[in-house]
């Protein structure tokens, strides 16, 4: 490993050999998570091997399909970076349809995020679930037509220069992810850094709300 980067990742043959198991995918996602967490290994996208990130993006987009739709996917990972990147290495694995049905889920979430948090908070939730059905009908129709993406994910895994099957190695477990993704030199820096950040920006909100509420209390904002 070089010093501030991942360079690889090692499974055992117990994970690679099973692909219905869903096991390698699982695994190089949590060492994705271990590596990107900031109070854990606290690397950048950019220190991990190439198109790891992505990967875990996509990873995280099928999981999330699979547990509650994209209704779902929209809640509960709002972060329009993460959703092109997994949109990315849809289109470097040569998955054309899949790409373009996530590329219409962005333009529709962006297109209609105001609407769609204005049903949540008007207590319209199944509405607002249901305007995303045509995604999850759509992403069903490509699972019956080339089989589960986690069957590609894992024979997608399996040709990357930077994941190492060690014959040797027994079956995973927990206990070896920080083994496996020793923190980064700068862990503990960046994350008192990220943490000034968000103090910084909660204090600026603050600030605002205050100036906002004097102001409507003593009439400034009616003139």
């Amino acid at each position: 490993m070089a010093e501030g980067r991942i360079e690889t990742f090692i499974v055992s043959p117990a994970e690679a050999g099973n692909p219905e198991s869903q096991e390698l995918c699982l695994w190089v996602g949590s060492y994705i998570d271990q590596a990107l967490d900031e109070s854990r290994g606290g690397y950048q996208g950019s220190e991990l091997p190439l198109l790891a990130q992505h990967f875990h993006d996509l990873w995280t987009y099928y999981g999330e399909w699979c547990n509650g739709g994209h209704a779902y996917y929209n809640g509960n990972i709002a972060d329009p970076e993460a959703w092109a990147r997994a949109s990315v290495l849809l289109g470097r694995m040569g998955l054309a349809a899949h790409r373009q049905l996530l590329d219409d889920f962005i333009a529709f979430s962006a297109a209609n995020d105001n609407r769609i948090t204005e049903l949540f908070r008007n207590g319209q939730g199944l509405e607002a679930t249901r305007s995303f059905y045509p995604f999850d009908h759509r992403f069903r129709d490509l699972e019956k037509e080339f089989g589960p993406l986690h069957l590609r994910l894992h024979d997608w895994l399996l040709q990357q220069p930077w994941l190492t099957i060690e014959p040797a190695l027994p079956r995973l477990h927990s206990g070896l992810l920080a083994e496996y993704v020793p923190p980064h030199p700068k862990q503990a820096e960046r994350r008192a850094a990220n943490i000034r950040r968000r103090k910084a920006e909660m204090r600026g909100g603050i600030t605002v709300f205050l100036h906002r509420l004097r102001d409507r209390l003593t009439g400034r904002g009616t003139r």
